[in-house]
C-alpha cells in the first residue's frame, strides 16, 4: 500500500512564480508572518510587502516615520528594489495634521512660508533632531527607490519649505516614473513638474489656491503636458474658490492646459480624462486629442451643451461615462454608437421636477437601448423623487440589461410605503406593490452575471414643503426601514446568488 502514501511537500518545492501567486492571495498581515517563516520566503516575498512605500512624519511621535526615511536612504533596504508605488504625506516633525482642506467655508489661505517662518524655540530637542533628519535624508530615500513607477504626494500646510524643494528635486531623479498624482492646497515652490519627460498618468487637485498662486500652478501644468506627449490619462480637479476672506477663481478652461504642446508633435492619445470645475468648449485643436478617449469623467462643467456633439462628429466611442448632469444632446451621443461599459450619471441639472421627469422619459427610451448587451455598471442618482428612479415606467429599459454586473438606483417612496404588510401571527407578507421585488425578480430572470444591487432614498421634490426638518427625515427613515425589511424578506426567499444592499446615512 505504498502507492497510497503521500510524500510531505513544502512550498520551498514549488517555484518562486508559484510562492508569489499563492502569497497575492493573502493579506498584507499574513504575508508578513509568512515571511518570519523562512528567509527564502522571505526573499520571495519581498516585492509584495514592499510594492508600496508612504512616508509620512508629522506630530509628537515622529520616530517610526523618521527610521523608514533613514532606512531607505542607506540603498540597501529591500524596498529601495521592490517597491513600486510610493506615497508622500506631511514632513512636518512636531507638528499636527492640518486638516483644513476638508472644509471651505470662511477659509483663509496662508503660505508655506509663513508656517516655515514660526519660532521653533521652545520645540522639545527629539523634534529638532527629527527635522534635521528628515531634511538631510529625504532626498537619497526618494532617488533610492529607482522603480517606483507612480508617486502620490500630499504636501501639508506645516509642511516646511524645505522639504518641498526636497520633494520636488527628487522626483526629478526617478527614472520610471510614470504616474504623478499631486494633491495640494497651498504651495511656496515652484511646481516643477514640467521637467519629469516621461510621464503616462498626471493627477493634479488643487483646493484653496490663491488666483495669483493658482495660475502659477496652472501654467507649470500646462508645461508639464506639452513635456509628456505620451500622457493616456489625465484628471484635473481645480475647485471653484469661494469663501469670505478669498477672492472667487473662475472656472479653468480646458484649453489652456494645451497652449504649450507642439504643433509638430502627433496630438496626445488620451484614453482617461477626469475634469472638475472646468468650462469645456471644445475646438477642433482640443478634439483632436481626445479620438482615442475611452473613460470619461465630468463634474461641474459649463459648456455642458458643446461636449457631446463634437463627441458625436469626431466619432468617439465612451466605454466608461461619468456625468452630473443630463440633456437632451447627451441622450443622442448614447444612441449614436455601441459598447458603453459603465455608466455613472447624476441627475443634478434641473430645476423643475417636470424638466427632470421630461429627461428622464427620453433617457431611458433612447439612452440605454444601444448598449443594452454591453453595460455592466449602472449608476443613476437623481436629485429627488420622479422618473428617474427605478419603477414600472421604466422596468422594460432595465431589463433589456442583460449583462449587469452593479446596478445602483433610487426607488419611489409611494412603492414600499404601504409594502410588507404584517399578518395576524406577526409575520411579513411580501405585496405585488413591492420596489424590492421587482428589482429582484428583474435581476434573477433578466441579469445572469448580476452581483449587487444598491437602492437608495431619494428626497422629494421642491415645494412639496417636505424638504428639510423632520417631516422629511422621518419618511427617509421610514423608506429605508422598509426597503431594509423587505430586503431581509426577500434573502430568506432567494438564494444567496445575489447580494441585496440597502444604503444608508446618518439620518437614519
Amino acid at each position: 500500500m505504498n502507492y497510497l502514501r503521500s510524500e510531505k511537500t513544502s512550498l520551498l518545492c514549488l517555484s518562486p512564480e508559484l510562492v508569489t501567486a499563492i502569497a497575492e492571495e493573502m493579506q498584507v498581515a499574513d504575508i508578513k508572518q509568512l515571511r518570519l517563516t523562512c528567509s527564502t520566503i522571505a526573499d520571495y516575498l519581498v516585492p509584495l510587502v514592499f510594492r508600496t512605500i508612504k512616508l509620512t512624519v508629522y506630530g509628537n511621535k515622529c520616530q517610526w516615520g523618521v527610521e523608514r526615511i533613514e532606512a531607505l536612504a542607506s540603498g540597501t533596504h529591500p524596498a529601495c528594489h521592490a517597491s513600486r508605488a510610493l506615497i508622500i504625506g506631511p514632513l512636518c516633525p512636531g507638528k499636527p495634521l492640518d486638516r483644513s482642506y476638508l472644509f471651505t467655508f470662511g477659509y483663509k489661505t496662508q503660505t508655506i512660508s509663513n508656517h516655515a517662518s514660526e519660532s521653533n524655540v521652545n520645540e522639545p530637542l527629539e523634534i529638532a533632531i527629527a527635522r534635521e533628519k528628515v531634511a538631510s535624508h529625504l532626498f537619497n530615500a526618494i532617488t533610492s527607490c529607482r522603480g517606483v513607477r507612480a508617486v502620490k504626494w500630499t504636501p501639508n500646510a506645516g509642511d516646511e519649505q524645505i522639504m518641498h524643494q526636497i520633494t520636488m528635486n527628487s522626483l526629478k531623479n526617478l527614472p520610471s516614473l510614470r504616474r504623478l498624482h499631486i494633491r495640494f492646497q497651498d504651495f511656496d515652490v515652484p511646481l516643477e513638474i514640467d521637467s519629469l519627460r516621461s510621464l503616462t498618468e498626471l493627477i493634479i487637485s488643487i483646493k484653496k489656491c490663491s488666483s495669483e498662486r493658482l495660475n502659477t500652478i496652472l501654467d507649470n501644468v500646462a508645461k508639464a503636458v506639452g513635456q509628456n506627449p505620451a500622457l493616456v490619462s489625465i484628471e484635473l480637479d481645480v475647485r471653484e474658490q469661494e469663501s469670505r476672506d478669498q477672492e472667487v477663481v473662475p472656472l479653468q478652461h480646458f484649453k489652456r492646459f494645451l497652449k504649450y504642446y507642439s504643433t509638430a508633435n502627433e496630438p496626445m492619445r488620451l484614453r482617461h480624462l477626469k475634469l472638475t470645475s472646468f468650462n469645456l468648449l471644445l475646438d477642433q485643436i482640443s478634439i483632436s486629442h481626445l479620438r482615442h478617449l475611452t473613460s470619461l469623467n465630468l463634474r461641474n462643467i459649463k459648456c455642458k451643451n458643446g461636449v457631446w456633439e463634437p463627441f458625436i462628429e469626431a466619432g468617439i466611442c465612451l466605454t466608461e461615462i461619468s456625468v452630473d448632469w443630463a440633456s437632451q444632446s447627451f441622450c443622442n451621443y448614447l444612441a449614436s454608437y455601441t459598447g458603453l461599459k459603465k455608466l455613472s450619471l447624476m441627475a443634478y441639472n434641473f430645476s423643475t421636477v417636470e424638466d427632470s421627469d421630461t429627461m428622464a422619459i427620453l433617457f431611458y427610451e433612447i439612452g440605454l437601448d444601444n448598449h443594452a448587451q454591453s453595460l455592466e455598471d449602472v449608476k443613476i442618482v437623481p436629485m429627488s423623487e420622479g422618473l428617474w428612479c427605478f419603477g414600472s415606467h421604466n422596468y422594460k429599459s432595465i431589463a433589456q440589461l442583460t449583462n449587469l454586473r452593479h446596478l445602483e438606483m433610487n426607488v419611489l417612496s409611494y412603492d414600499v410605503r404601504n409594502n410588507g404588510e404584517t399578518q395576524a401571527n406577526g409575520t411579513q407578507k411580501i405585496t405585488e406593490n413591492n420596489a424590492v421585488k421587482h428589482i429582484v425578480d428583474l435581476a434573477v430572470l433578466c441579469m445572469a452575471s448580476i452581483e449587487t444591487i444598491c437602492l437608495d432614498y431619494s428626497p422629494p421634490p421642491r415645494g412639496t414643503g417636505r424638504m428639510c426638518g423632520t417631516g422629511v427625515f422621518r419618511q427617509h427613515r421610514f423608506v429605508l426601514k422598509q426597503l431594509v425589511m423587505q430586503a431581509f424578506i426577500m434573502e430568506r426567499r432567494r438564494n444567496d446568488k445575489l447580494n441585496v444592499g440597502i444604503r444608508r446615512d446618518n439620518s437614519e
